[in-house]
């Protein structure tokens, strides 16, 4: 009879060290997702995530950027693209979409920086974006030296964030995007500029973002979804012949440590709003005139 007492202290005392384990803080994993938003325009709809840092000129004022990848706004026709970021509607009590349109050309002339080879793309958004946009902070994002700190290698868990066909599956009218888990399925001990996930990637998925859980239970953003690998396999039959597309379930991802490197290119120029556009198309106007 005395001995049950001591079992149930024993037994306590076998899952303290699990209670105690370390956890992201409350909703960190919420704000990594809610910082991921659908991107598109004409030709192209696929997924974009904003990054926030103290601006290097006052620190006292915030800057926003948008990262996604080139070949997502290379694909866009025209001048512009829209941003579905989410506001708070306080009568419905609901957060509901709102559409930043945002000038991604101006002519011929690109309004992007990239990181030649690698497909990625910044622009730093417009100064006066809502404050309460949601955002990753800068720190978050894994330079180059967290390689040999993090657990960065084949096997570990991640999470990939992003809008598989460009489609909100979710009910929610703010838009959100699809949480997946996967693990990494490559690594090499060589500067490789970009690694493998294991997980199915869609058309939509490009421009996601890739994050672990550290053991302290701090979050990193570790890549971008850049694309997809797919086996090719021809067939040939007895009246024609034809190829089937595989999906190989692996997601090439960049490392976050060339999108330090693009945010931090002071020649990187402002994205005009569309406000901004209808005053430089005025301007424009108004000199031709004369």
């Amino acid at each position: 009879m005395h001995r049950l007492p001591l079992l149930l202290l024993i037994t306590c005392c076998c899952f303290v060290p699990f209670a105690s384990s370390a956890l992201a803080k409350p909703r960190d994993k919420t704000l990594v997702a809610s910082s991921v938003y659908r991107f598109g325009g004409k030709g192209s709809n696929a997924t974009g995530w904003v990054v926030k840092r103290a601006d290097p000129q006052d620190a006292t004022k915030a800057e926003y950027w948008l990262v996604t990848a080139t070949h997502v706004l290379t694909a866009m026709h025209g001048e512009k693209a829209t941003l579905t970021l989410r506001k708070f509607d306080k009568e419905k009590d609901l957060w509901m979409r709102a559409p930043l349109e945002l000038k991604i050309r101006d002519g011929e002339k690109k309004l992007w920086t990239e990181a030649d080879d690698l497909d990625v793309a910044v622009m730093r958004l417009p100064s006066d974006i809502d404050p309460a946009i949601d955002a990753i902070p800068f720190d978050w994002l894994a330079p180059a030296s967290d390689w040999e700190k993090l657990p960065i290698e084949a096997g570990q868990l991640v999470r990939c964030v992003g809008f598989p066909h460009a489609s909100q599956f979710n009910p929610s009218k703010a838009g959100y995007p699809m949480v997946r888990l996967g693990c990494i399925a490559s690594v090499t001990r060589e500067k490789e500029p970009m690694f493998l996930v294991d997980f199915n990637t869609f058309e939509g998925d490009s421009g996601g973002l890739v994050y672990l859980e550290t053991a302290d239970g701090a979050i990193k953003v570790i890549g971008l979804t850049r694309a997809q690998h797919f086996l090719d396999e021809r067939y040939k039959l007895v009246y024609g012949e034809g190829m089937v597309r595989q999906r190989l379930g692996l997601s090439i991802v960049v490392p976050t440590e060339e999108i330090r490197k693009l945010i931090d290119t002071p020649t990187v120029n402002e994205a005009p709003t569309q406000q901004d556009a209808k005053v430089e198309e005025t301007i424009k106007a108004a000199a031709l005139e004369k």
